[in-house]
This record gives structure tokens, C-alpha cells and sequence, in this order.
């Protein structure tokens, strides 16, 4: 009986079709009954490891990284900033992305390729700049 007034009441709220079927689809709902602990209890003791489950979704591996050989020059670049103090890891990659883009490229200058990467170093901009010129120059690196 109060399920025929909520629906009344929600149907005259509604002029909608959509709605009022939703309403009546989500009023005449049938909960099942609720499952005995013991039988759960041995619902929980059949479950799969995760590794062993069947759904590709939730057990697909990380994609694999390939390193670069030691003798290239995106190791190099990283291999430059490798020991300056950043904030976060992600910091020291991006700058080290923007100084192998620059060594790459050779667009603009290492001073303009270290400011783009907005990296979050605990020493000023500038020393890290200072610090990265002189780790190229000992490598035979000219400077533009």
C-alpha cells in the first residue's frame, strides 16, 4: 500500500514517461534474500588469487620498459640530471626530457630549455643551469 502512494505521489511529480517508468522499474525491485554467513564464509574460501582470475581488465600487467642503450643520447640527458634534487621523481624526468629535447634539437638555449621544464629543484634555477653546462662542457659539448 505505501509503495502505491510513493508511486502516485513520484508519478504526479513526474509528467515525464522516461522518469515514471524508471520510478516504477526501481519500486517494484525484488532485493534477493540475504545469504546465510556460513555459505558466504565458504564463498570467500573459493575465491581465485588475483593473479588467477579471469577478468583481463583487472589483471592486465604493466606495458614493459625498454632501456636505451647506455651510449645514447637520451642516457646521456638523463644520466646529467640524475643526481640533482627535485621534489618529486616526475620533476628530475621532466628535466631531464627538456635537456635531451634541447641536445637533440638544439633549439633556444640549455638556459631556456631548463626554465620550460618548470622542474622543482631545491637549488635556484640558475645553479641548475651552472651545474648542467659544466657536466656537458666536460663531455666535449660546446655550448651555443
Amino acid at each position: 500500500m505505501m509503495e502505491n502512494r510513493l508511486r502516485t505521489r513520484l508519478s504526479l511529480l513526474t509528467k515525464s514517461p522516461y522518469i515514471s517508468r524508471k520510478i516504477n522499474q526501481l519500486t517494484t525491485h525484488q532485493f534477493p534474500p540475504k545469504a546465510d554467513p556460513v555459505e558466504r564464509g565458504k564463498l570467500c574460501l573459493q575465491r581465485k588469487p588475483v593473479n588467477q582470475l579471469t577478468n583481463p581488465m583487472s589483471t592486465k600487467l604493466p606495458s614493459s620498459v625498454v632501456e636505451s642503450p647506455s651510449e645514447s643520447l637520451e642516457k646521456f640527458a638523463y644520466s646529467l640530471v640524475a643526481d640533482i634534487a627535485t621534489q618529486e621523481p616526475n620533476d628530475r624526468h621532466r628535466l631531464g626530457y627538456h635537456v635531451w629535447l634541447w641536445l637533440l634539437e638544439r633549439k633556444g638555449t640549455l638556459e631556456q630549455a631548463v626554465q620550460v621544464s618548470s622542474a622543482r629543484t631545491q637549488l635556484p634555477l640558475g645553479e641548475v643551469y651552472k651545474i648542467l653546462a659544466k657536466r656537458i662542457e666536460e663531455k666535449g659539448i660546446k655550448l651555443l
